[in-house]
């Protein structure tokens, strides 16, 4: 085993030998030296000599292609490490004012570049980069003999060998004047990092992770992303966006002249995160997940008149599959709502109006032969909420104008499923309502509301009004004055195969009326008759319009300001039944005495009813059909002979007992 070692050492020191032979050979000498020249003289011609030449080659270059000044205040290149760096690059126009520039260019390429046939960049930074471009006319720019210029149709060629690593822009601006509007809009604090972009099956070490931020207008907009391997062979990226008040109003000047709605103000806020996931071979999720916020909207028609607007829209988005396009959403939530409708004389409504020039604007841009439309998107709403909100109404189309407002809104909804199969329950719903003098409701509240579409039925578990006040108006043409539907120039009927004759069922467990006011007007007779019913309170319970189904009401009411009437006993709606219990005390008849005045030769100066007794209502097959069971006392009569102006008639009291009418 010795000799063994002893002749491998030998061959050893013999190969050695041989080695040091050829490096000491002349020849060699000759070629260590030819490369060391070589080095040093690319060295030397990189340092010293490159950038000069390269200077004075890009400056000629791109003032001839660019046709502007351009100026450049120093290329350093490290032929060692293949970098190189230009610095204070700066273009401008006739008149002196910068088009493009920047501070520096860095560039690191990579020896790879020899073996992939085509350029292998391991590291690209743009610091400080410039833009600035105006707009002088209609389609029109500064530039726009460069835009021409370079949009000119070229032969197509293959794609490029390429592979650019670690992209990074620092600190950008981009400045656009919009000289016809007297608008400037400016991107600035730019900063852009991308792991890669490549067509070679190459990438360099990462040194940055993709992600991009700037001010807009002001308004600081972010996105950063990351990605990573999920398991072998599928991968998973991300990308945050954040936008910080966007302001949505800068975009009217751009909309067409003749869009009908101007938007003058709107902020975007967003926090939100893009998720693409490669689940297997062809199989792909894009989601959108996060949060949405558009506040101190503000929109109006093109006339100038406001149409809508809100405090905050938050949306928050659990999960958007923008792919397979279903859609879940955590929570809508919408505060300070103020929505305009009105309806014209002609009896056209605005919101209307506006639909109906979108949906023809649409119609103008659709193919005649356009795709038949795929199926809707699937999604669910968890819950939404409405708070402080406003709808201005006003209706010019009726005998007179009514103006008003419904304010205070107070929605708060369930969740909502997009096929509509179960229940929308509406927990509380309250408002109020000020229309003038003809209506006004100091309070309205509704809670426990299921809404079914498909069984087509309504559930509420207690309705609360208080403090309503109703002036109603019949005019001397015998037309009521009062709240009416709108009466619109054209109405919208559903097709037929939307169309369903079943009719509703709606259950009310709990109806609570306190303290409301009617007053009604008759102006056809002379003088006015004038009916007054105040401190009107009404508790009912289990009210229904399924058939069969009984419910019960009591109620209390002053009347003409000295009477009392009260009422209780059992009501079925469907088909109406009634066995009620009435209680009337001092009821005035005075303020009916217009009805019957042209009728007698007596004037009744005074005169009160009261009762006690039980009526019963049904509707029969031929119509309404009931009775009265009870006493009718009619007291403090006094009137007067209209001839000799004397006392005609008058008694204390006068009582009808054991009555039965049917």
């Amino acid at each position: 085993m010795t000799t063994d070692q002893g002749q491998d050492n030998q061959e050893k020191g013999k190969a050695l030998d041989k080695v040091q032979a050829v490096l000491k050979a002349p020849r060699t000498r000759r070629i260590g030296w030819w490369v060391a020249g070589f080095l040093v003289a690319f060295g030397f011609f990189g340092y010293f000599a490159g950038p000069p030449l390269l200077k004075a080659v890009l400056l000629k270059q791109l003032s001839n292609e660019l046709q502007r000044d351009v100026s450049i205040e120093r290329i350093d290149i490290n032929p060692y490490a293949l970098s190189a760096s230009v610095a204070g690059v700066s273009i401008k126009d006739k008149a002196g004012k910068e088009v493009v520039g920047f501070d520096e260019l860095f560039v690191n390429l990579s020896s790879f570049s020899i073996f992939q046939y085509g350029a292998v960049v391991d590291e690209i930074r743009l610091s400080g980069p410039r833009v600035a471009v105006a707009r002088t006319g209609e389609g029109t720019y500064d530039i726009s003999d460069l835009i021409e210029k370079w949009s000119k149709p070229s032969e197509p060629s293959p794609t490029p060998r390429f592979s650019i690593n670690n992209i990074q822009i620092l600190n950008g601006k981009v400045v656009f004047e919009d000289q016809p509007l007297g608008k400037t809009h400016t991107i600035s604090d730019i900063n852009l990092a991308l792991p890669f972009i490549s067509s070679l099956p190459y990438q360099a070490e990462r040194l940055v992770e993709p992600s991009f931020a700037a001010v807009i207008n002001g308004a600081p907009f972010v996105m950063k992303g990351r990605g990573k391997e999920i398991f072998e062979g599928r991968q998973e990226s991300e990308l945050n966006l954040d936008l910080d008040r966007f302001d949505l109003a800068g975009f009217q000047p751009y909309l067409p002249a003749n869009f009908p709605i101007r938007l003058g103000g709107g902020l975007l806020d967003t926090e939100l995160r893009l998720v693409f996931k490669e689940l297997s071979d062809k199989v792909f999720s894009l989601t959108l997940v996060g949060g949405v916020h558009l506040s101190e909207l503000a929109v109006s028609e093109s006339s100038g008149a406001p149409l809508l607007g809100w405090t905050r829209l938050d949306v928050d988005i659990a999960d958007a599959d923008l792919v397979n396009r279903r859609f879940a959403i955590q929570r809508v939530a919408l505060d300070g709502l103020d929505a305009h409708v009105s309806v014209s004389k002609q009896g056209e409504m605005n919101w209307v109006r506006i639909l109906n020039k979108l949906a023809a604007e649409g119609e103008a841009g659709k193919s005649a032969e356009a795709p038949a439309p795929a199926a809707g998107p699937e999604w669910v709403l968890e819950g939404a909420q409405l708070t402080n909100g406003k709808l201005h109404w006003r209706d010019e189309s009726n005998v007179r104008t009514t103006e008003g407002q419904v304010f205070d809104i107070a929605v708060t909804v369930g969740k909502v499923d997009g096929k509509l199969v179960d229940p929308i329950e509406v927990t509380e719903a309250s408002y109020k309502v000020d229309l003038g003098e003809r209506m006004r409701i100091g309070s309205m509240q509704v809670r426990g509301i299921k809404l079914d579409l498909k069984n087509h039925r309504v559930d509420v578990a207690e309705a609360i009004n208080s403090a309503t006040r109703i002036v109603m108006v019949r005019n001397k043409e015998g037309k009521i004055e009062w709240v009416s539907s709108p009466v619109l120039k054209t109405v919208r009927t559903a097709k037929q195969e939307l169309s369903d004759e079943r009719p509703w069922i709606a259950n009310v467990g709990k109806v609570q009326v306190s303290d409301l006011a009617f007053r009604m007007e008759d102006q056809t007779t002379r003088p006015a008759a004038v009916q007054v019913v105040d401190g009107f309170n009404l508790v009912g319970e289990n009210l229904s319009t399924e058939p069969g189904k009984k419910g019960n009401v009591s109620l209390s009411s002053r009347v003409n300001q000295k009477g009392s009437l009260k009422v209780s006993g059992a009501v079925q709606l469907m088909p109406l039944q009634t066995a009620l219990k009435i209680e009337s005390e001092a009821i005035p008849v005075l303020p009916l005495q217009p009805y019957f005045t042209d009728f007698l030769n007596i004037e009744l100066t005074r005169g009160l009813v009261s009762n006690i007794g039980e009526l019963n209502l049904q509707m029969g097959k031929e119509g309404l059909e009931g009775g009265y069971k009870g006493s009718l006392t009619l007291g403090d009569l006094i009137t007067i002979d209209k001839v000799n102006n004397a006392d005609f008639l008058k008694w204390k009291s006068l009582y009808f007992g054991g009555i039965d009418v049917r």
